[in-house]
Order: structure tokens, then sequence, then C-alpha cells
């Protein structure tokens, strides 16, 4: 009887870690969203060509730390990282 409550208790555990790893990746794509946007709106209000190359730079970063950040959070169950 104990090892199941053992057992409901793991998964309880393990059910409040994901949840916490997908609110902290929503916040941090949340954020990640806004700067772009924030971004986009200064490069159409203002379009010297600076502007764009700092855009393309951004979009970069995002589209390589993105990935990144998704398997930090999201490791897959047999590595060992």
């Amino acid at each position: 009887m104990a090892s199941r409550t053992q057992k409901s208790v793991n998964l309880f555990r393990d059910l409040a870690d994901v949840w916490l790893k997908i609110m902290v990746t929503a916040v941090l794509l949340l954020v990640y969203a806004g700067a772009i946007v924030a971004l986009i709106i200064k490069v159409v209000q203002e379009s010297p060509w600076q502007n764009n190359i700092i855009l393309g730079a951004v979009d970069l970063m995002l589209s390589y730390s993105i990935p990144t950040m998704v398997r930090h959070f999201f490791p897959k169950r047999d590595s060992q990282d």
C-alpha cells in the first residue's frame, strides 16, 4: 500500500514539474515574441538599413535559442544531461 502511495506522490511531482517547465517555457517564448513584435514595429516606423540588420540578427539568434531552450527544459528521459 505504501508503494502505491509513493508512486502517486512521484507521479504528482512529475506532473507538477512538467507544468512548471511548460509555464517557464511559455513565459520565455512570450517575452521573445514580444521582443520580436517590438522590433518589427520599430522597423516599420523607421526603416533604415541598420534596423533591418538588427532585426535579422535577433531573428537568427531566436531561431537557434528557442530549440535549445526547449531541449534544456524538456530533456529526453534516457539522456544523462
